[in-house]
């Protein structure tokens, strides 16, 4: 196998990326790290429910793709 540098789960809200994360994780151990933005939301959300995130969320709307990049880069 080549030495894989990133790899990319996308789909749909409930369409199995997480579980697929979690079962590469367990398959190739400490070679793959997995990075849920959802989960990271939820989190905010729980910390501070009257926060822009909650608002959007409660909506129904996207949270813009530069918080999200933001999020995921202050984490790392």
């Amino acid at each position: 196998m080549q030495d894989v540098k990133y790899a990319i789960l996308a789909g749909a809200q409930g369409s199995g990326k997480g579980t697929l994360g979690k079962a590469i994780q367990k398959r190739f151990p400490g070679r793959f790290f997995t990075i849920e933005t959802g989960a990271m939301l939820r989190d905010i959300v729980k910390e501070d429910p009257e926060c822009e995130v909650a608002r959007l969320m409660r909506e129904g709307l996207l949270v813009p793709d530069k918080l999200i990049f933001d999020l995921v880069t202050e984490q790392n």
